[in-house]
């Protein structure tokens, strides 16, 4: 295979760094686009001279009958799932933007419907492919035990839409803002035995708030073997920012989205891996590319490596109501 053709549904946000990246990668052939904004939609048609749709199963069925490899989705799960489960129907592959899933079971449903297909259900996990990054796997793993982690996010306040609504966002700042955070600490440091949260909201500023889902998630995680961790995800600040420090017996970690720095307890120099790319999800996109055309290359971020981390944000959401701790564990047994 030549080329990938391949599809974006969702032009703004998130979808406005695939375009970029999918029309600069020689193997990757656009052929339509889909936005449910249609002056949007219109422009990017114009400009590239691609199809263009605002039924986004209509692009599914019309584009995979042209010949359609992949998807991309750069949507929420509750605009995403019943197309996407068409994709699959299709035996076309698709590359969502995190989460993918709201919950445990809308994942396991996906999980079932692309058992079979030509290319897996992948789920964007950016830090994975980052060149800066790529020495957390290793260091995680060597004789340094990591013991302890902290891990924050910080969000802007939107809340207007689907993020104020609890069903549709199926989570506020913890699932819709600090995934990604919460995504690397499990990978690294593994499923949490125990997960106690507490979700808070700002006070309204009427009679009654104007959305439903928390402005403030504050979790302990027990993983087991001596290490902890905790995550604070908030919403309310001017600009987006995310922080992970993993704390090691012989260096500390830290990660943010301008690199990693690597800091030794003995006192020898820091040593710093700066991230050279300015859009984030490039190296992640490009890695899918090729795993596509070359067969005997799996892509490492496929849904059921992601199962982890939902069902630890779930758990999260349920010891919020509970009031104790919570296993996620039970969620998956």
């Amino acid at each position: 295979m030549d080329r990938l053709k391949v599809a974006l549904v969702g032009l703004t946000g998130e979808g406005s760094g695939y375009l970029t990246v999918i029309r600069s990668d020689e193997r990757l052939e656009l052929v339509a686009v889909a936005d449910g904004d249609a002056e949007r939609l219109r422009v990017v048609g114009e400009r590239l001279q691609v199809r263009c749709f605002e039924d986004y199963r209509s692009l599914i069925v019309e584009s995979a009958q042209a010949g359609l490899d992949v998807v991309f989705v750069a949507l929420e799960p509750f605009e995403s799932m019943a197309f996407v489960e068409l994709a699959a129907q299709r035996d076309v592959g698709v590359f969502h933007k995190a989460p993918a899933s709201r919950n445990v079971r809308e994942m396991r449903r996906l999980m079932e419907r692309f058992e079979k297909s030509r290319y897996p259900l992948v789920v964007s996990r950016p830090w994975f492919f980052e060149p800066a990054f790529a020495a957390l796997r290793s260091m995680t793993e060597s004789s340094s035990r990591i013991y302890g982690a902290v891990a924050t996010s910080v969000t802007t306040l939107t809340t207007t839409g689907w993020r104020g609504d609890s069903v549709r966002a199926g989570g506020g700042t913890l699932l819709n803002g600090a995934y990604a955070v919460v995504d690397m600490l499990v990978h690294l440091l593994g499923l949490p035995e125990a997960v106690y949260a507490q979700c808070t909201m700002r006070p309204a500023s009427g009679s009654t708030g104007k959305y439903d889902t928390e402005d403030v998630a504050i979790l302990s995680l027990n993983f087991g073997e001596g290490k902890a961790g905790s995550v604070v995800a908030r919403r309310g600040a001017a600009h987006r920012s995310w922080a992970v420090t993993l704390l090691g017996s012989e260096r500390c970690l830290e990660v943010t989205p301008e690199g990693l720095t690597v800091t030794p307890c003995d006192g020898t120099p820091t040593e710093r891996y700066a991230v050279e790319s300015d859009c984030s999800i490039a190296s992640a996109i490009r890695a899918y590319g090729g795993s596509c055309i070359s067969d005997d290359v799996p892509f490492e971020s496929t849904i059921d490596q992601h199962l982890a981390t939902v069902a630890t944000i779930e758990c999260a959401y349920l010891s919020a109501r509970t009031g104790a701790p919570e296993s996620p564990s039970r969620l998956l047994g």
